[in-house]
């Protein structure tokens, strides 16, 4: 999907169609104040249970990194999240704070089910041409 805001960067409405799946799928694993503390997502039909969770961001690397979050290895990985998941997903700095964090012109993400709103309101966002 072309990016409204940045042409060089295609949105990855792929990835982030699959992070909301995942959300919906595995509501415990959800939390938008985390980026994925303690966070291992291994590829397979099953959520993570090790009871901790991951955010919009921490899902989209948890998804779209071969190994997930688990590959990052560095202390300082949390700062890694949303830098990563903002490439992946071909954001740009403006829509990255919208779509990852707290308050956001697209509605709450406190819940799984309002962040997979959230994620509809961005992507119907970017469809719609600039005026």
């Amino acid at each position: 999907m072309k990016n409204p805001e940045d042409a060089r960067k295609p949105i990855n409405a792929r990835l982030l169609r699959r992070v909301q799946r995942a959300i919906l799928k595995w509501p415990k694993s959800f939390d938008i104040n985390d980026w994925g503390s303690n966070f291992e997502f291994h590829t397979g039909k099953r959520a993570p249970d090790c009871g901790t969770t991951a955010c919009i961001a921490g899902w989209a690397v948890a998804l779209g990194v071969p190994g997930g979050i688990a590959t990052l290895g560095t202390p300082q990985w949390q700062r890694d999240i949303p830098s990563r998941a903002m490439k992946l997903l071909g954001l740009t700095y403006e829509q990255e704070h919208e779509l990852f964090y707290d308050r956001s012109r697209y509605g709450s993400a406190d819940t799984p089910q309002l962040a997979a709103k959230r994620i509809d309101r961005f992507l119907a966002a970017m469809r719609k041409p600039t005026p």
